[in-house]
């Protein structure tokens, strides 16, 4: 290199900002080369560096046993006898805030709450089948949005 062209450390740091070095501005791929009158400037094109991939283990939900002649309920579908999970759970709490007696709302859909859903939908004219299908779901959603449980 010539001793007339030195590179211009202070403007290495400001590569981006080559109006406060003066001089104008060459691209090229790599490299941005800048010159003025007394210097030669060689600025290198900032590189994108990969971020570490972070990976996570797999998680696995293990849930306890239903009690045998038990099935887990569908998450949508109509609730009946032999049922387990949160809608029966759900179904419980709302019969016995009706007065009808569930038994405890444990989530299994028993010969107990059979009985109550059964006494539920003779007291409201429904067909008592003990299926909580989508009649007997929305007296039980408007009973309980009047507020009633």
């Amino acid at each position: 290199m010539k001793a007339s062209k030195t590179i211009g450390v202070a403007c290495l740091a400001a590569s981006f900002a080559l109006a406060s070095c003066g001089g104008s501005a060459k691209k090229t791929a790599a490299t941005t080369t800048t010159t003025t009158a007394a210097k030669t400037i060689v600025t290198v094109a900032p590189t994108t560096v990969p971020l570490p991939v972070t990976t996570t283990a797999p998680t696995t939900t293990t849930t306890a046993a239903l009690p045998a002649g038990y099935k887990a309920e569908s998450p949508t579908g109509a609730l009946k006898k032999n049922d387990a999970g949160e809608r029966v759970k759900k179904l419980q709490a709302r019969l016995t805030k009706l007065g009808f007696a569930a038994g405890p709302a444990d989530g299994l859909f028993g010969a107990q709450t059979d009985k109550a859903v059964k006494a539920y939908q003779a007291a409201k004219g429904l067909g008592a089948d003990g299926i909580v299908g989508p009649e007997t779901s929305a007296s039980l959603d408007t009973d309980c949005s009047q507020g009633r449980c």
